[in-house]
């Protein structure tokens, strides 16, 4: 990072810190035919079970990330919006249809920066409208690091702790807190951080520990 001294008459010499930015569509680059596939390290029931992401291809842009086959979001990064989620989802079973994309950050992040997202959702289970209700979002853009892998040691990775939440009708709330490394070019590597369910009070009813780190990737047609 650059530092500037600035001499001010009567104050003195200031020590400014240039504050670092950073591009999201350079680190979340992930293309349709992509795969990263992660080891759990936590927790331990999971562990030797793979956390498989695959990316494909949707109408106007948007790319559809697939958990392990059972999961998956929709979203875009791009200069207009920024990185925002347009649809969530099981792939068998239910579907949430949001209101509005969910905004969760800008393209062009710079350091300490956090954002706010919400949105509410409709679900629907076999076509069928089941309730509604609301989907939240906090980003904090951690900085640059620098992490390993069971792949490869990765020196160029923008850090993002990541809250998304799911607000029940009946007041429940859903979630998850991550701290997540994504390498340049590459996207994802490390993921740690909690999972965890709310009662209508705020109390938690329970609360997972996780983490995986990459150990294999198809980026390009290539393998990493």
């Amino acid at each position: 990072m650059r530092f500037c001294l600035l001499l001010i008459a009567g104050l003195g010499p200031l020590m400014l810190q240039a504050q670092a930015r950073y591009c999201l569509a350079d680190y979340l680059s992930n293309s349709p035919n992509d795969t990263l596939q992660l080891r759990y390290a936590l927790p331990a029931y999971r562990i030797g079970q793979p956390m498989l992401l695959s990316f494909e291809a949707l109408e106007n842009g948007l790319i559809k990330r697939v958990l392990n086959s059972e999961t998956y979001q929709s979203y875009a990064i791009d200069s207009l919006q920024g990185w925002a989620i347009h649809q969530l989802g099981e792939v068998q079973g239910v579907t949430y249809l949001l209101e509005a994309p969910l905004v969760l950050a800008p393209n062009i992040v710079a350091q300490g920066e956090e954002f706010f997202g919400q949105t509410s959702y409709t679900a629907l289970e076999n076509g069928r409208r089941t309730g509604k209700g609301m989907v939240s979002s906090k980003v904090k853009i951690q900085g640059h690091d620098s992490t390993s892998s069971y792949l490869y040691n990765f020196g160029d990775c923008l850090v993002l702790r990541t809250t998304l939440e799911y607000h029940t009708p009946d007041g429940v709330a859903i979630g998850q807190e991550l701290k997540q490394w994504f390498a340049r070019g590459v996207g994802l590597v490390k993921v740690a951080g909690t999972q965890y369910k709310k009662n209508k009070n705020g109390q938690f009813v329970f609360s997972e520990k996780l983490a995986a780190l990459l150990e294999e990737a198809f980026i390009g047609g290539k393998k990493l």
